[in-house]
């Protein structure tokens, strides 16, 4: 009895269609650069990444008054 565990999908796709193994490697090389690709212009767009290195420079530079109370 065939479960979703021993099935793959893959396999199944490439054995009864057209699509090569290569072209979905293709496919999932290329999804995987154009995802990594939005979120870094999102993070661009958006300018989170100076927000927080200013925020830690802040941080830092409260951190750095030291407390002499003994």
């Amino acid at each position: 009895m065939p479960t979703f565990i021993n099935i793959n999908p893959f396999e199944i796709l490439v054995a009864n269609t057209w699509v090569t193994s290569i072209a979905l490697q293709g496919f999932l090389i290329a999804m995987a650069v154009l995802t990594v690709g939005g979120v870094l212009l999102d993070i661009k767009h958006k300018k989170n990444v100076k927000y927080f290195f200013d925020n830690a420079k802040k941080s830092k530079r409260k951190s750095d008054n030291k407390c002499t109370n003994r």
